[in-house]
């Protein structure tokens, strides 16, 4: 059972962003017609609460949270139980899927000449979803909020309950991979990732494509989307009351597609909005980008960039009789056992436990030696930095 404080929380904060007022011009552009009995911002809220108690996101149990999961009087407010003439009844699951169907062919993007077959032209999102993203996003970020941040940048791959069918022929290979990783022969050895085509699914903007093997994810395969996000990083050493970490903006694109495009996309909204970002923080998946599709593009927005390497990349390279290891200029005195340091495998110790045995003892032991001696390693090179 979920609170009726819990649900109103999300439901009001679903109507301060007006994206229930965008939603029903869009599905009743001049305002006439029968009123549907499921309101825009009762769907989203429902769907928030799925999503928020980590279940399916399904329409079904978007329909199950409306209709038994929240109080009776509060669905009888919302106008999703009716109690007239001595009767008790609930939304119906059809007029969710309805009201979803609706919404779908309002907000879809590309060809979809015959139902459940994928289009060829990969599909992007549309200014209309996109918009009710910005909306829904900027909701949630108090007034507050200081207007020059870090922003820490990511993607996520998200799986589409609309499983595709394969054919039993036609194979494709290493979805998901940069034309600028395919130059590397041993970038390719690492993606083994080989899916049979998809020639019918459900959900038609769906692609297949590649992400990281995690204990959740049990495969490298992945057929859906990629969500790109980015969340404000405070200063170091500033109160996280008054600079709190949250979502600042995000965008959705079928699976496989260019990181790029949707990530300048994003932070030029935001630069639009008044924001202020003075920094990126993004992983090595954006390391191997070509310098003028992205680090020159970032340059022309004032944005400076922090990011990991790719392992392919640390390496040393001369430059003029400088020593460049991992993008740092040195001097060319550094000793050599400091031009490449092995990471640790790792980074963050927790304490040991009191009734721990001899040999998590010695593991704890050596891990904490192995860190100890990273760190003091990148101390010694860093007194080689040329400044």
């Amino acid at each position: 059972m979920i609170r009726r404080c819990e649900f109103e929380l999300v439901y009001k904060a679903i109507q301060r962003s007006g994206v229930a007022k965008d939603i029903e011009a869009l599905l009743s552009p001049t305002g006439t017609g029968r009123k549907r009995r499921l309101a825009a911002d009762v769907f989203l809220a429902g769907a928030v609460v799925v999503a928020s108690q980590s279940s399916a996101m399904t329409l079904d149990n978007i329909h199950k949270v409306l209709t038994r999961s929240i109080p009776r009087s509060l669905q009888v407010e919302l106008g999703i139980r009716s109690r007239q003439r001595g009767t008790d009844t609930p939304l119906s699951v059809r007029q969710v899927r309805y009201f979803f169907s609706a919404l779908d062919e309002k907000i879809a993007v590309g060809e979809r000449p015959v139902p459940g077959v994928a289009p060829l032209t990969e599909a992007s999102v549309s200014p209309a979803l996109q918009s009710i993203i910005d909306k829904l996003v900027k909701a949630t970020i108090p007034a507050s909020m200081p207007t020059t941040f870090s922003l820490a940048w990511d993607s996520s791959g998200l799986r589409t309950w609309g499983l595709p069918r394969w054919s039993t022929t036609e194979k494709i290979e290493a979805q998901g991979v940069d034309e600028e990783r395919e130059n590397s022969a041993k970038a390719l050895a690492n993606v083994k990732l080989r899916s049979k085509l998809p020639t019918h699914s459900f959900d038609a903007d769906a692609r297949s494509g590649y992400r990281t093997k995690t204990y959740n994810n049990k495969s490298h395969h992945l057929f859906g989307y990629e969500l790109y996000a980015g969340v404000a990083v405070p200063p170091v050493g500033d109160d996280a009351d008054v600079f709190p970490k949250l979502m600042m903006g995000m965008t959705l694109r079928p699976a496989a597609g260019s990181v790029v495009e949707p990530s300048l996309e994003v932070i030029d909204r935001l630069i639009a909005d008044g924001k202020v970002i003075d920094e990126l923080l993004c992983d090595r998946g954006f390391s191997y980008k070509r310098s003028e599709d992205w680090a020159d593009e970032l340059r022309k927005r004032g944005i400076d960039q922090t990011q990991d390497i790719h392992p392919l990349d640390h390496t040393m390279r001369d430059y003029e009789g400088m020593r460049v290891i991992d993008g740092v200029v040195y001097c060319p005195s550094i000793p050599d056992r400091l031009t490449r340091i092995d990471r640790p495998v790792r980074v963050k110790i927790a304490p040991l436990r009191k009734q721990a045995s001899l040999e998590e003892r010695q593991a704890h032991e050596k891990a904490t030696k192995d860190l100890a001696d990273f760190r003091a390693a990148n101390a010694e090179r860093a007194i080689y930095a040329c400044e």
